[in-house]
């Protein structure tokens, strides 16, 4: 493609402009490039005009204005000349886009269709097979949060705890129902001295959690 006579005006603006202000101070290239840490080369190519050695137009920008900003050039300036320098080097190309027509036959493809059926069956049965191993190697889910205490004044305590929906949940061999929420509360009855509580939650492959909590209630009332 022939650059036309106002693209050639446009980007030998903005190489004079750096380029002249340069030799003004006396800078050498290689000093410029060693004090923005970049290549020789590419200085040399934005003092005559050629912005093809950056991979993208935004490189090319960034790295005129830094240069010219190091050469004591206003940035408004800077970039003003670069932008009228890299439009008009612009090269405008057709948007290519697939038409929904396109885009509904490749989804026809029998072939497509079947490896997608095919990857859709074997991540069901693999979420399956996760499934029943998860039951089978981990326990289910079974904790206390109340009380924090464990020396009790009164004959009754309030256990309260979560678990998880589908276990069978029994405190001290007693079978006991999971609220909504996932919790459960239950007040026991407490004799002198150390009452063992021992929760058991159970799922369905078998797999059993067990908590022993010991609730200690004085003999008389301010023991400690």
């Amino acid at each position: 493609m022939v650059e036309s006579k106002d693209t050639k005006d446009r980007t030998q603006e903005a190489a004079e402009l750096v380029r002249q202000a340069r030799e003004r101070q006396g800078i050498s290239l290689v000093t410029a490039a060693d004090s923005l840490h970049v290549s020789v080369e590419h200085l040399e190519a934005i003092e005559r005009g050629d912005f093809s050695v950056f991979s993208a137009e935004v490189y090319a920008r960034g790295a005129y204005t830094q240069y010219a900003v190091y050469l004591g050039i206003d940035s408004k300036t800077a970039q003003r000349t670069v932008l009228r320098a890299l439009s008009s080097q612009r090269v405008i190309t057709p948007l290519k886009m697939h038409t929904p027509e396109r885009w509904y036959e490749r989804i026809q493809n029998p072939r497509l269709v079947f490896i997608a059926s095919g990857a859709f069956v074997a991540l069901i049965v693999g979420g399956y097979i996760v499934w029943q191993l998860r039951l089978f190697w981990q326990l289910p889910a079974l904790q206390v949060t109340a009380p924090l205490h464990h020396v009790v004044d009164n004959d009754r305590v309030v256990v309260r705890g979560a678990s998880e929906r589908g276990v069978k949940l029994s405190l001290n061999g007693e079978p006991f129902l999971i609220q909504e929420d996932d919790t459960f509360e239950l007040e026991i009855e407490l004799h002198p001295g150390i009452n063992i509580v021992r929760l058991e939650a159970e799922n369905a492959a078998g797999r059993k959690r067990v908590l022993e909590e010991h609730y200690l209630r004085p003999r008389e009332k301010g023991y400690l």
